[in-house]
């Protein structure tokens, strides 16, 4: 299924209306997904965003590391997929579960799993070696990504 990707961070800035008109001018149509990616949540007028595109019917999964906490319009994302780290703003509880993805790339894997244990949100892990994490997670509901 063809997704569209608007990244965030250094570059050109565009208002939340003209990054919805190029969307649609490239092809983007009613039921199609749009990943907001590299911390929006830091953006000014995401939510903006992400309303008008609700309003067309677009489907949108925001890609955020959850520095800046848990927006407003959290609810109106279909997905999220945040980067879990200790001690972050964002309210790891409000993730929806078997809907957002709570990720973690690093060494101290049982640490994730064990911070994330209450957690409603499906998990996830980027490893190097899939067959190195096996016996840590063969028996929990943890999705496994090989770098």
């Amino acid at each position: 299924m063809p997704v569209y990707f608007v990244d965030f961070g250094v570059g050109v800035g565009y208002e939340p209306a003209e990054i919805a008109r190029r969307l649609l001018t490239m092809g983007l149509k009613k039921g199609g997904w749009v990943t907001l990616r590299n911390n929006p949540v830091s953006e000014r007028g995401c939510g903006v965003l992400v309303g008008g595109l609700r309003q067309l019917g677009i489907k949108i999964e925001i890609e955020d590391d959850g520095v800046y906490g848990t927006p407003g319009w959290f609810p109106q994302a279909n997905r999220w997929i945040i980067w879990w780290r200790p001690k972050s703003k964002f309210n790891y509880g409000a993730l929806r579960p078997r809907r957002d993805i709570l990720i973690y790339r690093g060494d101290d894997i049982i640490g994730f799993l064990s911070a994330t244990e209450e957690e409603q949100a499906l998990r996830a892990v980027v490893v190097k070696d899939r067959k190195g994490v096996w016996e840590l997670i063969k028996d929990k509901e943890v999705r496994v990504y090989v770098e």
